[in-house]
């Protein structure tokens, strides 16, 4: 219920020693601790302000505010005290916060203030973990195994399968770059007037519509 009369010290001055008032009053003030901004900003959303509004009052960037409110709504204390030492970008504690194991979200984010995963390496392990690639559920005879997740066992899970799509790509690059030569002996051939004869005697002039179109071979 609003008030219509609060208490209140009533003086006169001019309006020189007022702005100075003013100044002296808000160097003097104490600056509230981004802890103490996300518990206002917990308060102001129980009370039904908007993210928006709640924005303009704590005077914080609106997706900022928006980060603070999830990782608040989802009780994640130990993010929001790291993003309030500066410790992880509010962008990425969001993103770890959506992890559904708590010992994973805890291993990734230790590994990022150790500076032992940068930015991206986080982001890419985050998608790893969603895929249940690395730090995800593991099955033995029918019953779930509750791993506890370290951040040094997650970093060996996440070398290993770093190491393991590495060699992949490689396999991948010397396969494609087999395929290349073999489709430049097969360009070669095909231009050879004595042996795409020998192909026609022998019927063996069909070859993948795809290869043909490659080496420019039409039979």
């Amino acid at each position: 219920m609003a008030k219509k009369e609060i208490p209140a010290f009533i003086t006169e001055d001019n309006e020189k020693n007022s702005l100075l008032k003013s100044l002296v009053e808000n160097m003097a003030r104490k600056r509230s601790s981004a802890m103490e901004q996300f518990s206002e900003i917990k308060v102001l959303k129980e009370r039904g302000y908007t993210i928006q509004q709640i924005s303009n009052k704590v005077d914080l960037d609106f997706e900022f505010t928006r980060g603070i409110v999830q990782l608040i709504e989802h009780g994640e204390a130990k993010l929001l005290n790291a993003v309030a030492a500066s410790r992880i970008p509010i962008t990425l504690a969001v993103d770890i916060s959506k992890l559904e194991e708590g010992t994973v979200q805890n291993a990734i984010a230790d590994l990022y203030t150790q500076g032992k995963l940068n930015g991206k390496a986080v982001e890419y392990a985050i998608r790893l973990v969603q895929q249940r690639k690395i730090g995800g559920k593991s099955t033995a005879s029918r019953q779930v195994k509750k791993r506890t997740v370290t951040a040094e066992s997650f970093k060996e899970e996440f070398d290993r399968e770093i190491g393991r799509q590495q060699k992949a790509w490689q396999d991948l690059k010397l396969t494609e770059s087999r395929l290349h030569s073999l489709e430049d002996v097969m360009r070669r051939l095909v231009r050879d007037d004595n042996f795409v004869t020998l192909l026609r005697a022998e019927n063996l002039n069909q070859i993948p519509e795809i290869l043909a179109k490659a080496v420019g071979f039409y039979g």
